[in-house]
């Protein structure tokens, strides 16, 4: 992981748990989420907010669609949270919705799909 990704991930718990006081059990479980997905963007050579194959690598994994969709809101919240440092939202962090099935053409531009495929919280 990043020097920066992981100063970044470190500062976000001690948000989550200081700031919103979220138990242990949920801290720990956005932790992996999170090493998980930067362990991916590692491994495919992507930045922070390039996320597009994530759901798709998640569902190659074969977890199940709650799981999927923790990790999903652990990502999302991270990235709204991140990109809020600046004091301007990327264009692109909340790029994910919660999974109801396998999101085979799903990608974050793809309105239409995602639509269909995904019910999205902040929409």
């Amino acid at each position: 992981m990043k020097t920066q990704n992981k100063e970044l991930l470190e500062n976000y718990i001690n948000y989550l748990e200081n700031v919103k006081n979220y138990s242990d059990h949920t801290t720990t479980a956005y932790k992996n989420d999170l090493e998980q997905y930067f362990d991916y963007l590692k491994n495919t050579k992507k930045n922070l907010f390039d996320n597009e194959d994530f759901v798709d690598y998640l569902f190659s994994l074969e977890l199940a669609k709650s799981t999927i969709n923790r990790k999903l809101t652990s990502v999302n919240n991270f990235l709204l949270w991140s990109s809020k440092l600046n004091g301007r939202l990327h264009g692109r962090a909340a790029g994910f919705g919660l999974c109801h099935e396998r999101p085979a053409q799903a990608r974050l531009g793809d309105e239409k799909a995602r639509g269909r495929r995904f019910r999205n919280s902040g929409e």
